[in-house]
């Protein structure tokens, strides 16, 4: 007997929530009197989704801000390996010019000094940053950081190499929290010029100028080839946080598209963040009442910034000239009249007090201390207002969505909601984003606004187009860290290696002799076992750290079994 004749079709799903649920299948009236009354079998094959945001990254490259970098038309290619530190180590070389004469410590100490001043110094980055930098990093981690946080939003990439035990990830994470501390430090910047300006600060006239300050706030994609690459990174950033200016530790903005491998990145996983919001969208009395609540706390805001604001300019225009060192100009919180106190003298006057005398110091009205409160209040609330506006903004896209859950949307209309919610989430509240260079496709992350600088980790263990999906997101700066001496991307076609399709971008732009920067200390491997790798795999640039030249590094224990059993080396201990 014949075998029942079957029928195969071969789907393609856009939207993958590990659910059936909306799933439809189309079939034409012809075919359908031969398979409507047997059995249907789905059958997963495989993801093509990878394949196809690559392919659909090469199809865009003439879009993408880096290409005349990729192409090599602009290159950097004038520095060595190690110019950076090199550089400020020769510029701070004393008078004489006898370097043997000079403690090695101090000359380290004025390099790293050097390098903290060309990102900006404590002015850019805080005293307590440029402290715990100088006392954390080598100098070629801090050259590393100090190239990625300069060329910010400049154009062109920066190559980060990174041999096994040289810090990678930790020099990963400082180079961020750098890039961050930069970025907070100017959008700050922004706002406070904002509140000391005569334009207003909320309201229809003030949404350009919030719009102009709130781009200046961090903007940073960070990618790699795998999950496991991508939860290393986010789990270093919340166990360590980030330095501020100040010394003190913080949690950035952060968030994981896609799930990841491990658990512990859970809290910070946008579907987990969407999920939360759409889920209190469900309860339409409790929304309404939130709406409700965020829009009495704009107008309350609204109204203690206008009454600072008049405050603000009454110091303003208390006197038309600068003030000599002992007046100081206050204000009467309860009548809002400006008073003048003379603290040599210790004397109140409402009378205007008279010009400085020629030489003497003096201080203009926006100099004195209650003005720079005045100022930091606003500040403070300006930040809360557009936060409110913002959340104002998300919690009507999730009255959408539970509009659409009530009303029987279907799958597809859901999704593009959900993503529109994402999108949003990912351009109003998040500094961070981190995700696999499979997922850069996304559809929520090419609908958000383009990242200032990508980051791109194990970069040499991914092909050319896998990167090309993470730098389409970005603008015009790119860091790619990672080692091509190491594991290279793994393919499955032999013709590709005949291609160089297994080439990454970092290999490619090393070999066209660009500029990388070598972290150039190793603080993992026993220098027995370090030996060979560092003379054949890097050329004798790699040194060993101080650690693991001690005679006891590993095991307190090693010197007396080496002594009492010489048969055991580093190799077997």
């Amino acid at each position: 007997g014949g075998m029942a004749r079957r029928c195969g079709l071969v789907g393609h799903i856009e939207y993958t929530r590990r659910s059936m649920e909306g799933m439809t299948v189309q079939v034409s009236r012809e075919l359908w009197s031969d398979v409507g009354s047997t059995e249907m079998v789905i059958l997963k094959l495989g993801c093509n989704i990878t394949s196809l945001r690559e392919f659909t990254a090469l199809c865009r490259m003439d879009s993408i801000p880096l290409l005349d970098y990729i192409l090599g038309a602009k290159m950097s290619c004038k520095k060595t390996a190690q110019s950076l530190s090199n550089k400020e180590s020769n510029t701070t070389d004393v008078d004489d010019g006898d370097d043997d004469d000079v403690d090695p410590s101090v000359k380290e100490k004025l390099a790293k000094k050097a390098i903290l001043s060309s990102m900006g110094g404590t002015s850019a980055l805080g005293k307590g940053f440029s402290e715990y930098a100088s006392r954390k990093f080598n100098l070629s981690q801090l050259g590393a950081i100090s190239s990625s946080a300069q060329e910010y939003g400049d154009g062109g990439f920066t190559l980060i190499k990174g041999p096994p035990g040289t810090g990678k990830t930790t020099t990963l994470c400082a180079l961020l929290n750098a890039l961050h501390i930069r970025q907070m430090n100017q959008y700050f910047q922004e706002v406070r010029k904002l509140a000391e300006s005569y334009d207003a600060v909320v309201g229809k006239r003030a949404s350009l100028s919030l719009s102009g300050a709130t781009k200046k706030r961090p903007r940073i994609l960070v990618c790699a080839p795998s999950n496991a690459a991508v939860d290393n990174v986010i789990l270093k950033i919340m166990e360590d946080g980030f330095v501020d200016g100040n010394g003190c530790r913080y949690n950035p903005s952060i968030a994981r598209i896609g799930r990841g491998q491990s658990a512990s990145v859970k809290d910070v996983c946008l579907e987990e963040k969407v999920e939360s919001y759409i889920s209190d969208a469900m309860d339409l009395t409790k929304l309404d009442n939130t709406i409700e609540g965020f829009k009495a706390e704009c107008r309350r805001i609204h109204s203690d910034i206008t009454k600072l604001r008049q405050r603000m300019n009454a110091i303003r225009k208390a006197v038309s000239y600068p003030l000599a060192k002992d007046w100081e100009i206050r204000i009467d919180e309860d009548t809002a009249r400006v008073y003048f106190i003379n603290h040599k003298e210790k004397t109140t006057t409402y009378e205007v007090p008279p010009p400085p005398e020629p030489g003497q110091r003096t201080f203009p009205a926006e100099a004195m201390p209650e003005y720079k409160a005045f100022v930091s209040r606003v500040v403070k609330m300006v930040e809360r207002y557009n936060n409110i506006s913002t959340k104002l903004e998300r919690y009507s896209l999730c009255r959408d969505v539970s509009n659409a859950v009530r009303g029987g949307a279907k799958c597809h209309a859901m999704n593009t909601i959900r993503q529109q919610v994402e999108t949003h989430i990912l351009d109003s509240s998040i500094h961070i984003v981190t995700t696999t260079l499979g997922t850069a496709g996304n559809r929520s992350l090419e609908a958000a606004n383009k990242f200032e600088v990508v980051v791109i980790d194990e970069a040499a263990q991914s092909v050319e187009p896998s990167t090309l999906a993470g730098l389409q997101l970005g603008s015009s700066h790119a860091i790619l860290v990672g080692d091509p001496q190491q594991l290279p991307a793994t393919i499955f076609n032999v013709s590709g290696k005949t291609t160089k399709y297994d080439r990454s971008l970092f290999q490619r732009l090393e070999e066209a002799g660009h500029d990388v920067h070598l972290l150039n200390t190793q603080y993992r491997m026993h220098p027995a076992i370090s030996d060979f790798p560092r003379r054949i795999f890097y050329d004798g640039k790699l040194l060993d750290g101080p650690n693991v030249k001690s005679a006891e590094y590993g095991n307190p224990l090693k010197r007396a079994i080496f002594r009492k059993f010489p048969a055991f080396q580093a190799f077997t201990v």
